[in-house]
Formats: structure tokens, C-alpha cells, sequence
């Protein structure tokens, strides 16, 4: 475990070759070049890597730097307006498109049904989308009591979540400027398992009226089988940053007179579709009022975004 949380630490950091290998001294008759060569920018993470080469024995998890460890060593802390920009959060590639200020990460966030959590298990790394919600600076979102994904976060490991939203194809005069318009947030933090009774019935109705607000009151409460389960799950945003891309064709200067390849952006949109009502539907019974938002058509990310305001302000 502790090798793999030092290979993805590698990785997000950039893999570079030292240059002068005898400034380390030969460390370990020459195992730091036969394992990685990464020139090191942060001496509390060298000191992680090294202490993983000369002392395998020390448990692993005595020796992995939480993300708030690195945090607090690299970059500014988090403010009521805005995330701080660590090594965990920041945005290397096309660094320009970040976004860290709670406003815009959380607008993406609210406008999301959908997203996808990473975690690792015995060394191996999975990424498993399920619907969730936010409330303030916290995430939720549910799953089954027998899943793999809830027994494995629910014993408080580290996760990603991230959400995307698809905005655009752009089609450039060239491969490499060929892109697409995006919203997107990468979230961090410890899973954990909402136990407390009370608050998990409380999160079971706010999964559905998040969607569907005020439909709570109009369904059946869940019964004993299906409340044991169902495992409510939660975390608090340790970090977290957006990206967005939002611009018409961008390509080099000398292309747009020199390729005669038409170029152009496509909008895309995810829309609600006409209703298709249950077959065994009681009689007498109409769309309620409350669900007028939902008329084919609208926008997917808008929708989310009013039932979001309407159930949480």
C-alpha cells in the first residue's frame, strides 16, 4: 500500500531524472534509480520515500502524509470563500481554466446528478459512479451494505470524487487543438459511514428530495430491509478544485489561413425527455404540480441545479 500511495504521489508530481545522482549519496546501493528518478520539490515527500526504501518494516500508514500534512507544508489554507491551491488540488495542465473558489466548485457540484468516486483496495485502484448531493462543505451519496465500494470507504479511506459536465465538441484545424467545453471538480477527502439513526433516514429522504424536491412526503418511508440496506456514506471537502473550458476553436495563428479543414463547435446538451408514466398507476392520479420543472426539453444541469436551491436554498 504504501509503495502505490508513494507511486500515485510520483505521478502527481511529474516523473524527472536526477541529474546528480551522487548528491544522494548512492542511496541504497543505487535502489532510488532502479525504482523512481524523480527530482523532489518537497523535502517532507522525500523523506516519505526514503524512509519507505531503508525502513519496509514501519507500518504503512504511519508513514503516508495525510493530504491536509502535505497541505499545510505547500500552500495556502481554506477560507470561507475560497479552497487553498496544494499539491493535491492544483491545476498543472492548462493551469488557467482553474477554478478554487467555493462559488464556482460548488455551482458545478449542485448541478451534477451524477459522479464517480476513487479509491484503492489491496493495491488495486477502482473508480465507481453513483448519484450524490452536497450540503455545505459536505458530499453524500449511498450505496448497497453488501457493495465492495461501501465496506472499503466505510473503513474511512481516502477518495476523489469528481463530476464532469459535457458542454461542447470543439473540431479544430489540426488533432492536437481538437478539444471539447467543460465544467469539471475533483473533490478530496475520508469517506466515512453515516451510523446515527436519525441522520441517516434524514439523508435517505434528502437523496430524493434533492432530485425530486419534496417528493419525501409523498412516497413510503423505507422499511426495515431496505434501510439495513442501505449504506449512507459522507465526506468532508478536504480540498477540492474545477476546471472549465468554455471557448470556440482555438488553433495556431499560421492554420487558420493554411488548412482548409472547416472547423466549428457543437453544443451538447443532456435534456428530460416526455414522461413515460407506470403502467399500474392508480387512478385518478396527475403529475403534481411541484414537477412542472420537469418538462421535456429542459436542461439536465439546470434541472439539478433548481431542485438543489429548492430543497437546500
Amino acid at each position: 500500500m504504501a509503495h502505490l500511495l508513494a507511486d500515485l504521489a510520483v505521478q502527481r508530481l511529474g516523473r524527472r531524472r536526477i541529474e546528480d545522482e551522487a548528491e544522494w549519496g548512492g542511496l541504497a546501493g543505487g535502489a532510488w534509480h532502479d525504482w523512481y528518478s524523480p527530482e523532489c520539490p518537497n523535502w517532507l515527500f522525500c523523506l516519505y520515500l526514503i524512509a519507505i526504501m531503508v525502513r519496509p518494516a514501519i507500518a504503512p500508514e504511519s508513514l503516508f502524509m495525510s493530504t491536509q500534512t502535505i497541505a499545510r507544508g505547500q500552500s495556502n489554507e481554506n477560507t470561507a470563500d475560497s479552497f487553498g491551491v496544494t499539491p493535491v488540488n492544483k491545476v498543472k495542465r492548462v493551469h488557467e481554466r482553474g477554478r478554487y473558489d467555493r462559488k464556482t466548485v460548488y455551482e458545478i457540484l449542485d448541478a451534477a446528478l451524477v459522479c464517480h468516486i476513487a479509491y484503492v483496495i489491496d493495491g488495486r485502484p477502482y473508480c465507481t459512479p453513483t448519484s450524490f448531493w452536497r450540503e455545505g462543505d459536505h458530499l453524500y451519496w449511498h450505496g448497497s451494505s453488501a457493495s465492495r465500494m461501501i465496506r472499503t470507504q466505510g473503513q474511512g479511506v481516502p477518495v476523489c470524487l469528481t463530476v464532469t459536465h459535457l458542454d461542447a465538441l470543439v473540431m479544430a484545424r489540426s488533432g492536437f487543438h481538437h478539444s471539447v467545453n467543460y465544467r469539471a471538480v475533483m473533490a478530496f477527502g475520508t469517506a466515512h459511514i453515516i451510523d446515527d439513526v436519525e441522520k441517516k433516514l434524514t439523508l435517505m429522504d434528502r437523496f430524493i428530495d434533492r432530485i425530486y424536491p419534496g417528493r419525501s412526503k409523498l412516497i413510503r418511508q423505507p422499511n426495515k430491509q431496505e434501510f439495513k440496506a442501505t449504506t449512507m456514506m459522507g465526506m468532508e471537502i478536504e480540498h477540492a478544485s474545477g476546471k472549465i473550458r468554455d471557448k470556440h476553436v482555438a488553433d495556431e495563428e499560421e492554420d487558420y489561413a493554411g488548412v482548409p479543414a472547416w472547423s466549428s463547435l457543437y453544443p451538447v446538451t443532456q435534456v428530460i425527455g416526455a414522461p413515460s408514466e407506470c403502467e399500474r398507476q392508480l387512478p385518478g392520479l396527475e403529475r403534481p404540480d411541484d414537477m412542472t420543472d420537469f418538462e421535456p426539453g429542459a436542461r439536465l444541469d439546470e434541472l439539478m441545479t433548481k431542485s438543489y436551491r429548492r430543497t437546500f436554498g
